[in-house]
């Protein structure tokens, strides 16, 4: 490579759908990442907001997976 490729994203969650906050920055090579908050998250809904991929390829999420205990009904699917 002549020059770093690196993912750029943000994960974020929210509780109204409407504010959100940055749980993490992400600028990294690699395309897997793992996050583990060890005092945990109060949070509805979770989403990633792509920046930039490798070599200009468009933003792909596989296997995302959030774990925890919900309280009231689940949010509708995202579309």
């Amino acid at each position: 490579e002549e020059a770093p490729q690196p993912a750029r994203y943000t994960i974020e969650t929210s509780d109204d759908g409407a504010h959100w906050t940055v749980l993490e920055t992400v600028e990294r090579e690699g395309a897997n990442a793992y996050f583990e908050f060890a005092d945990g998250i109060a949070a509805r809904r979770v989403r990633v907001v792509g920046q930039a991929m490798p070599y200009g390829q468009p933003m792909r999420i596989s296997g995302l997976r959030v774990f925890g205990l919900g309280h009231g009904e689940p949010p509708t699917p995202a579309q």
